[in-house]
């Protein structure tokens, strides 16, 4: 990812704070286009951390990038193959997981090439075990 991406991409994002949570099983929001939709309860669970709202935003940035939006495409279609419904796809299978750690793991090498002062809160950790990350879902 180069800077003008970056920048491009962090132009078009919004983000809504909202009471709704209906999300879904383990997921404190949703990422629709380059809306990201949190519901308050995550946001204060991430709040609760140092650098926990920055990193989230960096977290969530990475779920709208071009390879972040094709990972979980292919997350989705391995796991659904199998079988798997919507009602489902939750932090009770790897597929999931493993997507929510692919962003955690962009996220951290974001802010690690930038130089950016925002400590990832899982470090030392193996990144398959990011997810829930941190902060109330």
């Amino acid at each position: 990812m180069t800077g003008a991406e970056i920048k491009n991409l962090w132009n078009k994002i919004d983000f809504l704070v909202t009471d709704r949570n209906n999300f879904g099983m383990d997921r404190g929001g949703a990422v629709v286009g380059f809306l990201s939709q949190m519901n308050v309860n995550t946001v204060t669970g991430y709040d609760a951390w140092p650098n926990g709202l920055s990193f989230i935003s960096m977290h969530e940035m990475m779920h709208m990038t071009d390879i972040g939006k094709a990972y979980d495409l292919a997350n989705w279609q391995a796991y659904s193959a199998g079988g798997g419904t919507l009602a489902n796809y939750n932090s009770s299978n790897s597929y999931f997981r493993d997507n929510e750690s692919f962003v955690n793991n962009a996220a951290n090498s974001l802010v690690e090439k930038l130089g950016l002062p925002i400590t990832p809160v899982s470090t030392g950790q193996d990144p398959t075990l990011w997810f829930p990350p941190y902060g109330v879902l």
